[in-house]
């Protein structure tokens, strides 16, 4: 009676578990860069038992229903086009390497990036995106030493000559 209970609840169980994976996909199908997941489920067998139930005297009978642990789904996605030049994607394996304001190395397939103004490349959370320099070495691209003058605004013109009042 109990084993009958415990294999219909083991069911639900992973019934439940794969009804979260669904819908945590559903719930993130337009986010850039995500990755969905995939659902495993295993049975459960026992040996040996009564031959009434498994056939065979020493057969196996099930038990009920495991739950393994969900598996993310790396298969290349679409590719859109968003009108940011700073906008990036991986096509094919891959992932970008970020580094956060506490210094952990962080990665992510999500390429939407811009410039703070600090000059250096980061994501909507302001993660700085990292690059291998000549040493192999991780660091923040950024734009220092690659800005000429600063901009500003413009205040005063001085003009020589004669407009045409016909232009």
């Amino acid at each position: 009676m109990f084993d009958s209970i415990r294999i219909g609840t083991s069911g639900l169980i992973g019934f439940s578990r794969g009804l979260q994976t669904i819908s945590n996909n559903v719930a993130n199908l337009n986010t850039p860069g995500f990755k969905g997941s995939n659902s495993q489920f295993s049975a459960f067998f026992s040996n040996g038992g009564n031959s009434a139930f498994s056939g065979q005297a020493g057969g196996q009978i099930g038990s009920g229903l495991g739950v393994m642990p969900s598996v993310i789904n790396f298969s290349q996605g679409q590719i859109n086009q968003t009108g940011n030049n700073l906008d990036a994607a991986i096509n094919g394996a891959g992932f970008f390497v970020l580094r956060s304001t506490s210094g952990q190395v962080l990665y992510t397939r999500n390429g939407q990036f811009k410039f703070d103004d600090k000059g250096i490349l980061v994501n909507a959370n302001g993660d700085h995106v990292q690059a291998l320099n000549a040493q192999g070495v991780l660091q923040d691209i950024s734009l220092t030493g690659l800005r000429t003058n600063p901009a500003s605004a413009t205040t005063t013109i001085d003009m020589t000559g004669s407009l045409s009042t016909a232009d």
